[in-house]
């Protein structure tokens, strides 16, 4: 199914968009979803706007990745403040590295 930026159900689509429903086991769902975020060109529609959202099965982990963009928001805030600049690690194996080296200090 293609849909075109003067289609009336979305809005401001500039590129050609295709709609597919995935269906991805349970065990497998982290992973594929983190691919597909790393992709940076997937946009996921909630199929659940009937279900009450404490009874969706990953609103606590959820609600724990909100709390922590909230304060990684108020560090970053900090550190423009007090011009400290921020180094984005080379990949995930070299920030790992740096966190065990904080956590045995």
């Amino acid at each position: 199914m293609r849909y075109y930026a003067n289609n009336a159900n979305f809005l401001c689509r500039s590129e050609v968009m295709e709609l597919y429903r995935v269906i991805i086991p349970k065990d497998d769902a982290w992973k594929v979803v983190e691919a597909l975020g790393n992709i940076d060109s997937a946009h996921f529609v909630d199929l659940n706007q009937d279900e009450q959202p404490f009874g969706l099965p990953y609103t606590t982990r959820i609600k724990l990745c909100e709390a922590a963009e909230k304060r990684i928001e108020y560090l970053l805030t900090i550190c423009m403040e007090y011009k400290i600049k921020i180094h984005k690690p080379a990949n995930q194996e070299v920030f790992a590295r740096k966190i065990e080296q904080i956590t045995h200090e």
